[in-house]
């Protein structure tokens, strides 16, 4: 056989033991790689610590060694400042090219390789938090700043290059935070505190027209945390303490008529429900439910999902905490303690269905290898800026 030959029949083998295996591997499981051009696969940012400081991270969900974005930053704390001088609450812009996150005292914006970073809207005199992007890019946040009488918030939107704020809430003593748009990015829900007769301070779920105008009330309880927009625009899920004495339950709000209702019973002492989050698709919420007091006691955190009329409640995984949605509503992002074997925590995945649970991210410590702030999911279908 010449050498002509040999060539060819060398690559006719190569192509078919390729075959082979590329059947093998589809019968057991395994998935072929994506070409390097394709479109990139669903990726989360997060903030991560370490004995040396903190800083931004991106994983993709396949797995594999997390890229840092950031610079470790020490985690010296400042009077009054909630977010420290550390890197922290990550949040993919809708096009995913861009990530807002707090450092210090600012909101700041950077690209999506981590370049460019530059704080929005500065003022040295105020510290700004809880960044949150509109659908068309725009971004809300709360600022605080020193006054007279001590601190004065407000709630203020800022345009897409970052340059100009506007107020969403009149600047007073009254703690706004949280802000989340809704889905149609017209409407802003925030907190802020108020003054109940029955209860005496409370807290207060309002919604105000990105346009301006009045703020309505929606929804008040003794401490309210973490609202959340169905994707349809018609609800906020919440968690709400009716008084001081009671545990912190799932609670959902509709716009538009006012009815609220309680999602969730809790009766246990210490124990409360934190985190909601809708399903992309609306059919489900997921939350987590611990003691306030330990993340991870002996009978752990439980993750769980409910629909959203409160009759099917299911249990994804335990010993965990729930911190989010995979983009297409199939996979449950959470935190994970393996008591069993002894490893570290991890930033794991879980089927929906509670099947398929599998670490992701090995983190370095304990819980405080993450900082308190959820990951952020970039969407498959963003493309990276260039």
């Amino acid at each position: 056989m010449n050498w002509l030959a040999r060539s060819v029949a060398l690559a006719l083998l190569a192509m078919m033991t390729v075959g082979v295996l590329d059947g093998w591997r589809a019968r057991e499981g395994f998935a072929r790689s994506a070409p390097a051009a394709a479109i990139p696969g669903p990726e989360i940012v997060f903030a991560k610590r370490t004995s040396s400081g903190a800083a931004i991270y991106v994983a993709g969900a396949a797995g594999g060694n997390p890229r840092r974005l950031t610079t470790v930053r020490r985690m010296t704390w400042r009077c009054g400042c909630r977010s420290g001088d550390f890197d922290d609450h990550p949040l993919w812009s809708p096009d995913g090219k861009r990530i807002a996150f707090t450092r210090g005292a600012g909101v700041y914006v950077m690209n999506a390789d981590g370049s460019g970073a530059h704080r929005i809207a500065s003022n040295r005199k105020a510290e700004d938090y809880n960044p949150a992007w509109s659908p068309d890019g725009e971004l809300a946040f709360a600022r605080s700043r020193p006054g007279e009488w001590g601190f004065v918030e407000q709630i203020l939107t800022a345009s897409r290059d970052g340059n100009h704020a506007r107020s969403v809430t009149p600047a007073s003593h009254r703690g706004y935070r949280s802000p989340v748009w809704s889905p149609d990015g017209r409407r802003l829900a925030y907190l802020a505190a108020m003054i109940r007769k029955d209860i005496g301070g409370a807290t207060g779920l309002f919604v105000a027209s990105k346009a301006g105008g009045e703020a309505r009330l929606v929804a008040s309880a003794a401490s309210i945390a973490s609202p959340t927009w169905s994707p349809d625009g018609a609800r906020i899920a919440f968690t709400a303490q009716p008084t001081r004495y009671d545990a912190a339950d799932l609670q959902i709000v509709e716009i538009r008529s006012g009815r609220v209702r309680q999602m969730t019973r809790i009766l246990n002492f210490g124990t409360n429900v934190f985190s909601p989050q809708w399903s992309p698709d609306g059919e489900r919420i997921l939350f987590t439910q611990a003691k306030q007091s330990e993340l991870f006691p002996e009978d752990g955190p439980t993750v769980l999902t409910v629909s959203p009329d409160g009759r099917d409640m299911f249990r994804v995984a335990t010993n965990a905490y729930g911190l989010g949605w995979s983009p297409d509503g199939r996979q449950i992002l959470f935190l994970d303690n393996y008591v069993d074997d002894g490893q570290p925590f991890s930033l794991s995945l879980i089927r929906a269905d509670g099947n398929a649970r599998r670490a992701l991210v090995v983190l370095d410590r304990a819980f405080d290898g993450l900082t308190q702030a959820p990951p952020s999911w970039r969407k498959p279908t963003a493309h990276p800026s260039t």
